[in-house]
C-alpha cells in the first residue's frame, strides 16, 4: 500500500512541475485518459483519478461523493473519462476539480430523508 501512495505522489507531481500556476489543466488529464490502456500515459490518468479519489476518503468531512466501496480503480476512471467525454467544456476547469465533479455526478452522496 505504501508503493502506492508513493507512486501516486510521484504521477501527481509529476503533473504539477511544469503546468501553469502549480495544476493540471482538464485537457491535459484528458489527454492522458484517453491514451491506450496499456500507456504511462492512461498509468498517470489512472494515478491520478484514483488519488484525488483517495484524498477525498482520507477526510470524512468532505465526502462529497459515495463510491462504493467495491468500486474499482478502473470504474472510477471510466467515469470521469465519460464525464469529459458527454461535455466538452468541462475540460477547461482544473483536473482536480474535473475529477470531483465527475464523481460527484457518478456517485451521489444519499440525502437523508427528512421527516
Amino acid at each position: 500500500m505504501r508503493i502506492f501512495w508513493f507512486v501516486s505522489f510521484l504521477v501527481y507531481a509529476s503533473f504539477t512541475c511544469g503546468a501553469p500556476q502549480g495544476h493540471v489543466l482538464g485537457t491535459e488529464l484528458k489527454r492522458l485518459c484517453n491514451a491506450p490502456e496499456s500507456t504511462n500515459a492512461y498509468g498517470a490518468c489512472l494515478g491520478y483519478v484514483v488519488g484525488i479519489h483517495d484524498g477525498f476518503l482520507l477526510d470524512s468531512k468532505a465526502a462529497v461523493f459515495c463510491a462504493p466501496p467495491e468500486v474499482t480503480r478502473l470504474q472510477l476512471t471510466d467515469a470521469v473519462r465519460a464525464y469529459m467525454k458527454d461535455d466538452e467544456r468541462v475540460v477547461q476547469r482544473s483536473a482536480n476539480q474535473l475529477v470531483v465533479d465527475a464523481l460527484t455526478a457518478t456517485y451521489p452522496c444519499a440525502v437523508p430523508a427528512t421527516n
